[in-house]
This record gives C-alpha cells, sequence and structure tokens, in this order.
C-alpha cells in the first residue's frame, strides 16, 4: 500500500510507527519517538530493565531533539550526520545488552532492526522526530467516519480522502481551499467549452 501511494520514486521521508507495512518502502523513513517511547513508559512498571531501558531512550530523545531545535538549521551534515551515528550507536548498544525481560528483548530487536531510521530528523532539517502532527492532522476524518459509519462505496471513500487531503494541503500551506476549487472548476469548465 506505501509503494502504491508513494510510488518508486519518493524521495521525501515517510513518518511512520514501527507498523510492519511501512517496512517494505524502501524509501527514507522517520519512525516515531513517541510511539517508541509510548511503548518502554509501560516496560518501567513492569520491571526494572524495563524502567532502566525507557530512561536511557528517553535521554537519547531528549538529547536529539534539544539539539535539532538549537542547531539543526545551521549545522553542517557532517556534523548531523556524526551526531546520528553517535546515537544509533547507543541504541545499538542497548539493542545488544543481555535483556532477560521479554519485553524489553522485543524493543531490543526494533532498536536493532529500526535505529538508522530513529535519527532522519537529525540527519534531515524539516523532519520531525515524531508523527505526532500527522495523526493530529488525520484525527478529525478518522472522527467523521466513524461517526458517520464510512462511505456507502469505495468510489466515495476515494474521493473523499482526495478531498480531505487538498484541503490539509492548503491549511498547511496557508493557501484558502475555496478559491483552489473554484479555480479548477472554473479551468475545467473553460476547458470543456
Amino acid at each position: 500500500v506505501v509503494k502504491e501511494l508513494l510510488g518508486e520514486e519518493f524521495e521525501g521521508v515517510v513518518g511512520c510507527d514501527f507498523y510492519g507495512a511501512y517496512n517494505p518502502s524502501s524509501g527514507r523513513k522517520q519512525r516515531c519517538w513517541a510511539h517508541l517511547l509510548r511503548g518502554t513508559g509501560k516496560l518501567k512498571e513492569g520491571s526494572e530493565e524495563g524502567h532502566y531501558l525507557h530512561r536511557r531512550l528517553k535521554r537519547v530523545w531528549e538529547r536529539a531533539s534539544r539539539w535539532v531545535e538549537r542547531h539543526q538549521e545551521r549545522a553542517p551534515p557532517a556534523l548531523r550526520e556524526w551526531l546520528a551515528r553517535r546515537w544509533e550507536g547507543e541504541l545499538l548498544r542497548l539493542a545488544w545488552r543481555d535483556w532477560q525481560d521479554p519485553d524489553c528483548q522485543r524493543i531490543a530487536k526494533r532498536l536493532a532492526k529500526h535505529g538508522k531510521e530513529l535519527f532522519t530528523f537529525v540527519r534531515r532539517a524539516g523532519v520531525e522526530g515524531t508523527n505526532n502532527s500527522v495523526e493530529r492532522a488525520l484525527r478529525p476524518y478518522v472522527v467523521k467516519r466513524k461517526i458517520s459509519g464510512g462511505h456507502r462505496s469505495w468510489r466515495g471513500a476515494r474521493k473523499h480522502e482526495i478531498l480531505m487531503s487538498v484541503l490539509e494541503t492548503c491549511r498547511r500551506r496557508g493557501e484558502d481551499f475555496r478559491e483552489l476549487i473554484e479555480g479548477v472548476l472554473r479551468e475545467a469548465v473553460t476547458s470543456a467549452n
């Protein structure tokens, strides 16, 4: 689905959680730190190891996000790459630790597999370390779909997806949605005549 939506030549960054459907996509990804920390936050209540793992990950996230906030815009690419690799090394050391807690083992596998995808936001300016803003942007449409019971057809659902995508894009760009739609309709009428 990801490849179908984005195509093979997509050169942007996909902000995503750890859902397996994103794995086959060969493009750049930024795995969501909020999802990772939410998952390890539950561990800290279960075991001493879980508490330790959560605390260490949270420290890495705080250092990386604080650095990005303060310096990334003017930092040279070589420095951004060096820092990303340094923090990846910290995650790998956590991943290869001999964890006894099965939940910590599961998180360690995730770190080993996706560690490089947790620091795209350090390497590339303008990339967020979480996908919170995207999830917040989608929430009203998901709630609407749940309340209304969805659409009567796949065609109607697809039209709604496109319309909502254009609406959100206009909102983020500070463009007037109504003006855009009126312009498109005027152009369609003109070309039809």
